[in-house]
């Protein structure tokens, strides 16, 4: 359903608007409301709510939206992101070559160097490591070398409700599991975001709320987006680009990638458009909004 504009999809839509949204409408509109927090329990959790839609107008076209694992876990203070450097990692081919290549991982990682370099001038330094060059050694090594405002991860990423153990993210050497996700170390950084381009990074279980994404965030970065479903490479590529050029001029992270994804469904940014919530509803933006 989440790969068709049609009526079975908005009904669905409609019908959790109506359950979740509704009930509070016309309080979030006399309190001026641009910004939702979600505090999902079991069975909701991977909910795609941007794709909540109210007669035709999907939730994302008119909130930004975050989802929090509790609210004494986030910052509550609001502090506005600084644009610097970002250091954009991945891998399209493998060492093992029984390993499917990643052609769209290629591409996405090229269009975020040159795009950014020169757009919002110069508010935005890309480094890259690819390929032979994304392994655990290195990354540790480039995060030691100067701070980032960013971390953008794309590569294969498997997460397996049940199965922590069988869950990883694949460097270019080896698959790095869930309980290892730690060996990198993300908080050298100093980063205030981390993105996991990969599949199902946001995807949780009760052993690990918010997957990847969850355990990035407890490695000491404050925001994190993850995917919760195997995502299109074209539309990916396009969204990352809107979400880290809106980011400079965005009083949020939620805000930045808000724009990213009604541009998408309205191809306002100079892309076809693709108003199907399978091509942008399953990016989440966890924890700290700002």
């Amino acid at each position: 359903i989440l790969r068709m504009d049609s009526a079975q999809s908005q009904a669905s839509g409609q019908q959790l608007y109506d359950w979740i949204i509704k009930p509070y409408e016309q309080e979030l509109a006399a309190a001026d409301i641009d910004l939702l927090l979600f505090c999902l329990g079991d069975g909701v959790k991977d909910l795609a709510l941007p794709a909540l839609s109210n007669d035709g107008t999907y939730l994302i076209e008119t909130y930004a939206m975050a989802r929090i694992p509790a609210f004494n876990l986030i910052e509550t203070d609001y502090k506005p992101f600084k644009t610097g450097q970002l250091l954009a990692m991945g891998a399209s081919q493998f060492r093992d070559p029984a390993i499917p290549v990643l052609p769209g991982t290629k591409k996405e990682l090229a269009a975020l160097s040159t795009s950014l370099s020169q757009t919002n001038q110069g508010a935005w330094g890309v480094d890259r490591l690819e390929n032979q060059a994304f392994t655990q050694t290195q990354i540790n090594q480039q995060l030691t070398k100067r701070p980032f405002s960013a971390l953008h991860v794309s590569t294969h990423a498997q997460f397996l409700p049940g199965k922590v153990e069988e869950s990883y993210i694949q460097l270019w050497d080896q698959k790095l599991t869930l309980k290892a996700l730690n060996a990198i170390d993300w908080d050298r950084s100093n980063a205030d975001l981390i993105v996991l381009s990969a599949c199902q990074t946001a995807l949780g279980d009760t052993d690990a709320a918010n997957g990847f994404a969850g355990l990035a965030l407890k490695a000491g970065v404050p925001s994190a987006i993850g995917t919760l479903w195997s995502i299109n490479d074209q539309s990916t590529t396009q969204l990352m680009k809107g979400f880290y050029s809106n980011l400079p001029e965005s009083r949020t992270k939620a805000q930045a990638l808000q724009s990213a994804q009604v541009a998408a469904i309205r191809g306002s940014d100079g892309s076809t458009a693709m108003k199907a919530p399978y091509y942008w509803a399953g990016f989440s933006l966890i924890s700290t909004p700002w």
